[in-house]
Order: C-alpha cells, then sequence, then structure tokens
C-alpha cells in the first residue's frame, strides 16, 4: 500500500510540474509516457508462461 501511495505522489508531483508546460496532460498518458521511458527487466521464458 505505501508503495502505491508513494507512486500516485510521483505522478502526481510530475503532474503538477508539467502543468505549465501541458495543462491538459491526464494522470493516465502520464503513466502511459513512463511505461514506455522506463526500463523493464527482461522476463524468462517461464515467467512468460
Amino acid at each position: 500500500m505505501a508503495l502505491v501511495m508513494v507512486a500516485t505522489l510521483f505522478l502526481l508531483k510530475q503532474k503538477i510540474q508539467g502543468q505549465t508546460q501541458w495543462p491538459m496532460l491526464p494522470i493516465n498518458d502520464l503513466v502511459t509516457a513512463l511505461e514506455h521511458l522506463l526500463p523493464r527487466r527482461q522476463l524468462t521464458a517461464e515467467e512468460l508462461v
């Protein structure tokens, strides 16, 4: 639960900081952008199954 709250706080801070540059940026778009920009670990074949 604490990690979810920290992640939400991070997203809200990012939205507030970018509000002057992107005034209509919804949180969902920010989450999608971060999913594409942040690195992910490689999954093994067993994990994919």
